[in-house]
């Protein structure tokens, strides 16, 4: 089925509207599954739920109207959090609210849509006022009487330090702007920021209100102060407001579609200040974003893009796009794809209605894959589509395969594919909405395999089920475990879209022991105490108790009585070795452009250095390799394979690099590991052993992952011991069940220096790295680092390196 032929089923794509406002604005896009239910995102509703009177359901093509009668949320969705989430939202922005997981609701109609009473709009209002936090009396007041521009002129001449709120008609803050020693140092309006966002407000010119907190700075961004004095920047606004006037007699109005005539703008025709914005632009324009959204989803204020467009319409590089004519008829709904199978690069396109032009819009895309590994629910694409398209239904093959959810915010330093990355959520949830509600009958018509076929289609090995791939800046790796965080070095990929408000940790507290972070790994909380060891340096647990006793012991009975009860760890002796009893030896490698420098494990990297992991055998065993991510995930680096699982050579040296550990002196160039620019150090956990690992040979992943967290978690606690930084050495079976594979002789001695059976050492590398101001005024690097061949010279330390390729 062509993209065109789709449109047949634009009766059955509506929006869903706050009626209690004065100003229509949709909330989401819905789209009908039967005749009285629709589909919609959970979060656009979350807040109407006791209110369901204030929503409208309105088909635009159709021109039919129907009220809410109930909803019903998907039975895993987090209710209480995703409404925390939203209530928020309505102050600051939360990037994660259209992320969360089943994201989902269905909402059943009513073809009785009454006007509301007076005294129900107050109602409705009234609900909404109680999730706004309260703010100081002071200045405030209504848009509509007085203009944005001479409120914040007031604020600046007085010199007042603090934010001022925009307020729409909802009472939702919808942009912010920080004033400091008269001027105005920060600012967001929707997705946009500072001197951009400052010229989409002025030029929106709201009717909603305002108020003014004291703060010293803002909480609510991250982003580089305006250099611009405030004047100057009302000016301009006012100036871009008067311009805008002319083009659009050009350009045309907010709903004017174009589509592009060749494939790649011809920016050496273009004016200079217009090529960055083309830029911008170019890939939403193919008939399915109106003019008067592409703010939304390119970033850029409108005048910026009649700017652009204007040029690109003089230099016919575009041509004006009508949008195919529905004629109004009966609603069709839309067939679910339940069956169609789902591949990283597979073609898609998205359907909503603007309701405005009563259009509907179509536009392509392809999916990325999913966002978490064994997820194949929620799935990454790069269709950009404006904030009222969140609901609307993703086609693959003329089926409904996914419900668009929003924008994933990816991390600064990445490049996003053209569109941006967006998350929709596979249409299987849907079914299992209908379940849940009772409604297996529906649900199983809607699940026929069809062509006579009456066996119902499972979605048990349906979805997305490889894991987006997003190119890593930093080590040049395509993660392949989870977009969220890079699997080759921990460099954040997108932006986390978990929530970490109270409600979240109070959920989670429910469900978990108490932890807390030791790193940037979980483990219990309470002193942790080893038996002691004769002939090896120890923590005592006599010696903590007599501490602690002498601590306490002014502080009276009751003091004594509140002292926690310690958590005992039942161990084998812990012993830590001096450093010539050490298994390995760790120097950090900095590949430059020269030489190889090699240098001592407190050593600070800074800037984006390329480095790798010098590791001396001192003895022969197998080492496994894991990074402890930013994000607390634990990743096996080294090896990758069981294939690669073998035992090292006492006495060679080796480089632990982003492709894993190479024997030196190297037969192939490698490729480094790499530091952003910032404050942070990267964890390596190293492990040693005699004993081949059962991780790679493990068949089922959740196992796995369990079995390294366990692993993991169990060594951090070992190795808080370590005081000296030469490691541990523990018995095997202090370590977690399924580490070591169980079918391997556990008393003898194997390989070419005799190794001992039972006993693994533990040493974990810090690689601390520091921010490079001179780096500031450079755009992130986004190039891969590439094959590194260091030169065959001896570094600048003392210690010789001969990490070059043989010839």
């Amino acid at each position: 089925m062509s993209e065109q032929e789709l449109t047949k089923y634009a009766n059955a794509v509506g929006l869903v509207y706050d009626y209690s406002l004065p100003v229509r604005y949709p909330l989401a896009a819905v789209w009908q599954v039967d005749g009285e239910t629709v589909v919609t995102c959970a979060h656009s509703v979350i807040l109407y739920t006791e209110i369901l009177k204030a929503l409208r359901v309105r088909f635009p093509s159709s021109g039919r109207e129907y009220s809410i009668k109930s909803v019903v949320f998907h039975p895993k969705v987090d209710k209480a959090v995703l409404k925390t989430m939203a209530k928020h939202g309505l102050t600051d922005p939360v990037n994660g609210l259209p992320l969360q997981k089943h994201n989902v609701a269905l909402l059943k109609l009513s073809p009785s849509a009454n006007e509301l009473s007076a005294d129900e709009i107050k109602e409705i209002n009234d609900s909404f006022e109680q999730f706004v936090p309260e703010h100081e009396a002071g200045l405030g007041g209504s848009l509509a009487e007085i203009e944005l521009p001479l409120v914040v002129q007031t604020i600046t001449n007085a010199r007042k330090v603090g934010t001022v709120s925009i307020l729409d008609e909802r009472n939702r803050v919808v942009g912010k702007l920080f004033c400091q020693n008269g001027r105005a140092t920060h600012a967001y309006y929707h997705n946009l920021v500072n001197e951009m966002a400052i010229y989409q407000i002025i030029r929106h010119k709201f009717n909603g209100s305002f108020y003014f907190t004291s703060e010293d700075e803002p909480s609510w961004t991250t982003v580089t102060e305006i250099s611009r004095p405030i004047d100057m920047l009302l000016i301009e606004s006012l100036r871009r407001t008067d311009e805008m006037e002319k083009m659009v007699s050009i350009v045309g109005g907010p709903s004017s579609l174009f589509v592009r005539v060749t494939p790649q703008p011809n920016f050496d025709i273009l004016p200079p200040d217009s090529r960055e914005a083309t830029k911008l632009i170019w890939p939403f324009l193919d008939g399915g974003t109106p003019l008067g959204m592409m703010w939304q989803v390119a970033g850029i204020d409108d005048f910026s893009i009649y700017a652009a467009m204007q040029e690109l319409v003089k230099t016919r590089q575009i041509s004006y796009f009508e949008a195919p004519f529905v004629k109004g008829g009966d609603i069709v709904p839309l067939p679910l794809g339940v069956k169609t199978p789902l591949s990283p690069n597979d073609l898609v396109t998205a359907l909503w209605v603007e309701d405005a032009s009563l259009a509907p819009l179509l536009r392509p895309g392809t999916l990325l894959g999913s966002v978490r590994d064994l997820d194949p629910s929620h799935v990454l694409h790069n269709i950009g589509l404006p904030f009222e398209a969140a609901g609307c239904p993703i086609f693959k093959d003329g089926t409904v395969i996914g419900i668009h959810c929003g924008a994933v915010p990816p991390d600064p330093a990445v490049v996003a594919p053209d569109g941006g990355f967006h998350q929709m959520i596979w249409v299987e949830q849907v079914i299992e909405c209908l379940k849940s509600a009772g409604e297996t009958t529906l649900a199983r018509k809607l699940t026929l395999s069809g062509n006579g076929d009456e066996t119902e289609v499972s979605g048990r090995f349906g979805g997305c089920r490889q894991v987006a791939r997003i190119q890593c800046p930093k080590c040049g790796r395509s993660s392949m475990d989870e977009p969220n965080f890079c699997k080759g070095c921990g460099q954040r990929l997108i932006q986390d879209s978990d929530y970490k408000g109270p409600i979240a940790r109070k959920t989670k507290a429910q469900t978990r022991a108490k932890t807390r972070l030791v790193g940037k790994t979980r483990t219990r909380t309470g002193p942790q105490i080893i038996r002691p060891v004769t002939n090896a340096k120890t923590y005592s647990p006599a010696l903590l108790a007599m501490t602690l006793v002498l601590i306490f012991a002014g502080a009276g009975a009751a003091a004594l009585a509140m002292i926690p009860k310690p958590n005992i760890i039942n161990t084998s002796p812990v012993i830590l070795p001096n450093q010539s009893q050490a298994w390995l030896a760790t120097t950090l490698a900095e590949f430059t452009s020269g030489p190889v420098v090699m240098h001592d494990k407190n050593y600070v990297f800074t800037g984006r250095a390329k480095f790798g992991v010098d590791v001396m055998a001192k003895q022969s065993f197998y080492m496994y390799a894991f990074l402890v991510q930013n994000s607390g995930k634990v990743i096996l680096h080294t090896p990758s394979s069981a294939a690669n699982d073998v035992v090292l050579d006492a006495g060679a040296r080796y480089i632990l690099v982003g492709d894993g550990l190479e024997k030196i002196p190297l037969a192939k160039a490698v490729t480094a590991f790499g530091c952003d620019n910032s404050d942070g150090t990267e964890k390596i956990l190293l492990v040693a052993s005699g004993m081949k690992s059962d991780l790679l040979t493990m068949s089922d992943p959740v196992a796995q992952e369990k079995a390294i967290e366990q692993f993991v978690n169990r060594s951090l606690q070992l190795l808080s011991c370590d005081e000296s930084g030469n490691g541990v050495v523990v018995d095997a079976k202090e370590l977690g069940e399924h580490f070591f594979d169980d079918n391997k002789p556990k008393n003898g001695k194997f390989g070419s220096s005799g190794l001992m059976g039972r006993e693994v050492y533990i040493t974990q590398v810090d690689v601390r790295h520091k921010k490079d101001p001179t780096l500031d005024s450079q755009l992130p690097s986004n190039i891969t680092p590439g094959n590194t061949t260091p030169g065959n010279t001896t570094p600048s330390s003392t210690t010789p390196s001969n990490i070059a390729p043989t010839n």
